[in-house]
C-alpha cells in the first residue's frame, strides 16, 4: 500500500512503523488489538505530542486497510485521547531581512530564495521548476511538479497545480538568470551537475542556515524555507489581499475543482496587483536604512565605526557613500550587492569612483578607503 503514497510520506510511514509502531505492538497480531492498548501507546510515547499524532495516523491508515481486507471490524481508536499540539508563533523573515538575505546570497541561490519570497511556493516545488514552466512574457510561472530527495513526482495536492504570477521585477530577474542558465536534460530551472532536482535539505543545510548567520539572523530550531512561505503569507496579508486570493497563490484548498485551476485559471488583475506588490517588497528599491544595514554587515569591523555614511536615493537611483578603511574585495562586492538590491543585476564595480587612500593593516591585508557615486537608469 505504500506504493500509493508520496515518496516523503511512504518514508515517514515506513519510520513511524519501524521505529514505534513495531517496537511496541510487534507480538500482538492486529485483530487483538485494541483503543485500551493505543492509549498506553501515546501514554508512553517519548516523542513530541505533533509526532505521536502523526504515528497515530499511520496506525489509523493500517487500520482502516485491515478493515477494508476484511482482517479486523473494530474501531481501534475509539474513545483514544490524543496528546494535544501547543500552538507556537511560526517563524518567518521580515521584508528587510529578506532583502539582506537577496543582497548577500550568490546566484543560483540568490533566484531560488527570491522566488521563494514573492511566489510562495514550498521547497520541493521550487526545486521542481523548469525552464518551460517560465512564463515570463505573461508574467507567470506554473507549477506541475515537485521535488524531493533529488527525485521529481506530483505536487502535494491537487490544489498545488497552479498559475502564480510573477511581479516585473522577478520577470527582469529571470530573463537575466536565464541567460547563464545550464541546460540539462530534465530541462530544470535549479539542478545539480548532474542533472538531478536540488535536494531542498542540503540547501538548507549547506547554504540557506550558514547564510543566515552570517547576517545574525536567528532561526529558531525545527524551521526552514516555510519561512519564505509564512513571509509572503503576511506580506499578502499586509496588502489587505482576500483569502482566496491568498489560497490561490499559496496551492491551498478552496473548493474549486481542481481541472478548472489547470486549465481555465486565467491571469487576473488581482494576480498582477499582488505580485507588483510582492515585487517592491521582495527585490524593490533600497531606502537609507537598509543601504546603512548592508555597509554594517559586509564591514562590521570598519574603522571608525560610523564611518559609512548613506545618502537617499533619488528617482534615478543615485547612491553615494562613503567607506573608509575596509578590505577592497569587500567595497567591490559591497557595491555590486548594492545594485543588485536596487535593479537586480549584480556589478562588481560602481559606475565611477575613487580611492582615498591604500594601506595594509596589522595582519597585512589590504584595505581600502572609497567614496563613490552609482546611477542606475
Amino acid at each position: 500500500m505504500l506504493s500509493q503514497y508520496g515518496d516523503s510520506t511512504a518514508i515517514d510511514y515506513r519510520t513511524h512503523i519501524r521505529k514505534h509502531l513495531v517496537p511496541f505492538f510487534g507480538e500482538f497480531s492486529m485483530k487483538d488489538l485494541n483503543p485500551e492498548m493505543v492509549q498506553q501507546f501515546i501514554s508512553r510515547s517519548a516523542v513530541g505530542a505533533k509526532t505521536t499524532r502523526n504515528i497515530c495516523i499511520t496506525l489509523q491508515s493500517m487500520w482502516t486497510t485491515a478493515k477494508a481486507w476484511g482482517n479486523v471490524s473494530h474501531n481501534l481508536m475509539e474513545g483514544v485521547v490524543l496528546p494535544d499540539i501547543k500552538r507556537v508563533q511560526r517563524f518567518f523573515l521580515s521584508q528587510r531581512e529578506i532583502q539582506l538575505i537577496l543582497a548577500k546570497a550568490q546566484e543560483p541561490h540568490r533566484t531560488w530564495y527570491g522566488l521563494a519570497a514573492e511566489t510562495g511556493l514550498r521547497a520541493g516545488e521550487l526545486c521542481g521548476l523548469t525552464v518551460d514552466d517560465m512564463g515570463l512574457e505573461r508574467g507567470m510561472l506554473q507549477v506541475r511538479q515537485s521535488a524531493w530527495r533529488g527525485k521529481l513526482g506530483d505536487p502535494k495536492t491537487d490544489e498545488s497545480i497552479r498559475v502564480v504570477e510573477l511581479s516585473p521585477q522577478a520577470c527582469r530577474h529571470l530573463r537575466t538568470f536565464l541567460e547563464s542558465w545550464h541546460p540539462n536534460q530534465r530541462r530544470l530551472l535549479f539542478a545539480t551537475r548532474n542533472g538531478t532536482p536540488w535536494d531542498q535539505n542540503l540547501l538548507l543545510k549547506r547554504k540557506f542556515r550558514p547564510l543566515l548567520r552570517a547576517l545574525g539572523i536567528q532561526m529558531p530550531r525545527g524551521n526552514g524555507f516555510y519561512a519564505f512561505r509564512h513571509a509572503n503569507a503576511t506580506l499578502m496579508s499586509s496588502f489587505g489581499e482576500s483569502q482566496k486570493l491568498l489560497q490561490q497563490r499559496l496551492g491551498h484548498a478552496d473548493g474549486s475543482p481542481v481541472t478548472e485551476t489547470i486549465y481555465t485559471h486565467v491571469i487576473s488583475e488581482d494576480g498582477k496587483r499582488v505580485a507588483a506588490q510582492l515585487g517592491n517588497a521582495v527585490w524593490g528599491i533600497l531606502d537609507a536604512d537598509l543601504l546603512y544595514y548592508l555597509g554594517r554587515n559586509f564591514f562590521p569591523s570598519a574603522i571608525p565605526t560610523d564611518s559609512l555614511r548613506v545618502g537617499e536615493l533619488d528617482p534615478k537611483f543615485l547612491v553615494r557613500c562613503a567607506i573608509c578603511n575596509a578590505p577592497g574585495a569587500d567595497v567591490f562586492e559591497f557595491v555590486r550587492a548594492v545594485r543588485y538590491a536596487v535593479v537586480g543585476e549584480p556589478s562588481r564595480l560602481p559606475a565611477n569612483w575613487t580611492h582615498l587612500r591604500r594601506r595594509n593593516d596589522a595582519s597585512g591585508r589590504s584595505r581600502v578607503g572609497m567614496i563613490f557615486e552609482m546611477r542606475f537608469h
